[in-house]
């Protein structure tokens, strides 16, 4: 019987990798090396396997996943504060509006967009400082 070798580190993961033919995407590691929420990484990988057209709704994403209204809402928002997630509220010719979701395979440079088309970034925090009472 053969014996299996790791030249790998003692400690970590160990990818055992296959080849795969079918049933597989190529994602950037861009999104995934960003410090954000597991949930905003997770709905932003899954957004980005979906083929076009596939509603990316709150509703159909918290049918997909376990999470709530409230926790999706949060994740979709966070995309958007670093880039990779869009949203457009359009007017069809039914004068019906629907969002248009657009997600970026590379985060947007939110700096260099005309003032006021930018998505909403929370504000920083102020430090906690001590009041002095005279």
């Amino acid at each position: 019987m053969a014996e299996t070798y790791f030249s790998r580190p003692a400690g970590g993961v160990c990818h055992l990798h296959a080849r795969h033919t079918e049933n597989y995407i190529v994602l950037t590691n861009e999104l995934i090396t960003r410090a954000i929420s597991s949930q905003a990484a997770g709905v932003g990988l899954y957004i980005l396997s979906v083929p076009e057209g596939t509603p990316v709704t709150i509703e159909a994403l918290c049918a997909r996943f376990s999470e709530g209204r409230v926790r999706m809402s949060r994740a979709l928002r966070e995309l958007e504060e670093i880039g990779f997630l869009e949203r457009r509220v359009e007017q069809g010719p039914d004068g019906r509006l629907t969002t248009r979701t657009i997600i970026h395979h590379h985060p947007r440079d939110l700096d260099s967009l005309p003032l006021g088309t930018a998505p909403f970034r929370r504000p920083v925090p102020a430090p906690n400082v001590p009041v002095e009472w005279t």
